[in-house]
């Protein structure tokens, strides 16, 4: 099952604006975590504004003007604390090998990347998947 930090996260994740290469491997980690460790797949952060993301990259010591993949609904952070080293390895296995839809793969950031402990997954830009447009195009 797909979880929620926040009533905010599960809000912007309804509003379907995620890249939908980032929505396939969101679905398709849901569907193994669930399958083969009986567990649950909880978002803590999805969109973020451009204020947080220059306020975040304050914190990491990053440039003010580095453009967050959150901002462009092309990343997501997931909780970890769930999972143990040996899950985590078969989660980031079955992103990495396991998802050919041709163009940029995901991209699996472990546990020690950004602010907290937790798994950032997110996609290069591609035009054609610009859900921004409002056509699905």
């Amino acid at each position: 099952m797909l979880k929620f930090k926040t009533a905010d996260i599960e809000r912007q994740w309804k509003e379907n604006m995620l890249d939908g290469r980032l929505a396939l491997a969101v679905w398709a980690l849901v569907g193994f975590v669930a399958h083969h460790f009986g567990k649950d797949l909880t978002i803590t952060d999805l969109w973020r504004s451009r204020e947080e993301a220059k306020r975040l990259n304050a914190i990491q010591k990053l440039p003010e003007s580095r453009v967050s993949p959150h901002e462009a609904w092309r990343a997501v952070d997931f909780r970890v604390a769930d999972f143990d080293a040996i899950e985590l390895a078969k989660m980031q296995r079955i992103i990495s090998d396991g998802l050919h839809y041709g163009g940029p793969r995901p991209v699996w950031y472990g546990a020690a990347h950004g602010t907290a402990p937790h798994v950032h997954l997110q996609v290069g830009h591609d035009p054609s998947f610009d859900m921004t447009k409002g056509d699905g195009a």
